[in-house]
């Protein structure tokens, strides 16, 4: 960890059982620094317009995913604040991930972003490339100047 004082830490997560490490992670940093928590999450459901049924709406699609990260982030909210956080908070947004989150960033500002690394093994295609994700960790550390926290994610369930 850098010498700056942590105030406000962002993490991003996706709201599966695989999140559990990260979400951990980033309630103990703030434990530990007193920091303010907020969750991140981003639903991109772009994959669907071209799989989709017709009957179904991308729309109908986004506003049902936004409810369930709603729901989600609620209760990790809930989770934060039973550990002692005393300050936590949460986003959800739509669209492509690593866009949505440079915006959340550039516009809350955090000294922190805790983010688990994408799973390349398993049967969940990643949300992310891994030359994408290291290049948005680089972009973040340099011309945002905010620290990242990358925890590594266990594949096996």
């Amino acid at each position: 960890m850098t010498s700056k004082k942590i105030r406000h830490i962002i993490c991003a997560v996706r709201g599966v059982p695989k999140s559990r490490d990260t979400v951990t992670k980033a309630i103990d940093l703030a434990l530990e620094h007193n920091a303010r928590l907020t969750f991140a999450h981003v639903s991109d459901a772009e994959f669907l317009s071209t799989t989709r049924p017709s009957m179904i709406s991308l729309r109908s699609v986004y506003k049902q995913l936004h409810d369930l990260g709603e729901f989600t982030m609620s209760i990790l909210k809930d989770r934060a604040e039973r550990s002692g956080v005393s300050q936590a908070d949460y986003i959800v947004r739509e669209g492509k991930l690593l866009k949505q989150l440079r915006l959340i960033l550039a516009e809350t500002c955090p000294d922190v972003l805790v983010i688990g690394k994408p799973v390349t093994k398993g049967p969940v295609r990643p949300s992310v490339k891994t030359t994408e994700f290291e290049q948005f960790v680089t972009d973040v550390e340099t011309q945002l100047n905010i620290q990242v926290v990358i925890v590594e994610i266990d594949v096996i369930d």
